[in-house]
C-alpha cells in the first residue's frame, strides 16, 4: 500500500509510523523530519496597517529627536542673560530701574549693544545703552535707566537687544535674550487700535 509522504503542516506521530514508498531510514528519523513546527496565527489587515504605523511613528520620533535636540541645545548656549537685579519688580512711572545683562561671549571692544524696554501691550520704547563691564572679561554688564513719568502701567518686558560694533552707527545685529519681565503699576490707559478715514469735501 503505498502512503504519500508527511507535510510538516499536517503530520502527527501517529501518522509517521508508516513510511512512504522508497523512504530509507529509521522511525526516529522519519518523526523527526514530519516534526509539526509551530502554526503563526494569521494577521487581519487592520493590525498589519496598526504595527505598520506604529513603527513609523517611532521612527519619525526617534528622528526628530536626533535632529532637533542639538540645535535646542546650541541656541540655549547662544542667548545673553537679563535680570532685574533690584529687590523691588513693581515700579512706578518715573522710578529708578537697574538690571544686569550677561553675555554669553566677551563684547568686543569698541562694541556696544542698546536694550530696548517696552510695555508688552503696546509699544512704548526706552533704549538703555550697555555703558561699562563690570567684569574683566567683558560679558557682564549692570545698566540703569529710569521710566518715563508717563510709563504705560502694565507688564513690561525687553523687546529688542540691538549690537553696534566698532564704528557703525546703524546695525541690524540682535542679541537673542531671556523674557525678562517686570511690572509698572498704575491706572489702565485705553489706547487707540484703529481708525476710520474719509474724505471731507468743501
Amino acid at each position: 500500500m503505498s502512503v504519500s509522504p508527511c507535510r510538516p503542516k499536517v503530520c502527527t506521530i501517529a501518522s509517521c509510523r508508516q513510511f512512504p514508498r522508497g523512504y530509507v531510514g529509521g522511525l526516529h528519523q522519519y518523526q523527526r523530519q514530519c516534526k509539526p513546527g509551530p502554526v503563526k496565527r494569521p494577521k487581519n489587515k487592520e493590525e498589519t496597517n496598526m504595527n505598520r504605523n506604529s513603527r513609523a511613528l517611532l521612527t519619525v520620533t526617534l528622528a526628530s529627536l536626533f535632529y532637533l535636540s542639538p540645535s535646542a541645545i546650541a541656541q540655549q548656549d547662544k542667548q545673553a542673560s537679563a535680570q532685574v537685579v533690584t529687590d523691588q519688580v513693581h515700579f512706578h512711572p518715573g522710578s529708578e530701574l537697574t538690571f544686569k545683562m550677561i553675555l554669553n561671549e566677551p563684547l568686543p571692544e569698541g562694541a556696544n549693544f542698546s536694550v530696548r524696554l517696552s510695555p508688552v501691550r503696546t509699544d512704548q520704547e526706552i533704549a538703555v545703552s550697555s555703558g561699562e563691564t563690570t567684569n574683566k572679561e567683558r560679558t557682564e554688564f549692570i545698566l540703569h535707566t529710569k521710566l518715563p513719568d508717563a510709563a504705560i502701567a502694565g507688564e513690561w518686558h525687553i523687546k529688542i537687544v540691538y549690537l553696534f560694533l566698532a564704528g557703525t552707527g546703524w546695525t541690524n545685529n540682535t542679541l537673542s535674550t531671556n523674557d525678562m519681565q517686570f511690572i509698572v503699576e498704575g491706572p489702565k490707559i485705553e489706547i487707540p487700535t484703529k481708525a476710520t478715514a474719509t474724505i471731507v469735501k468743501k
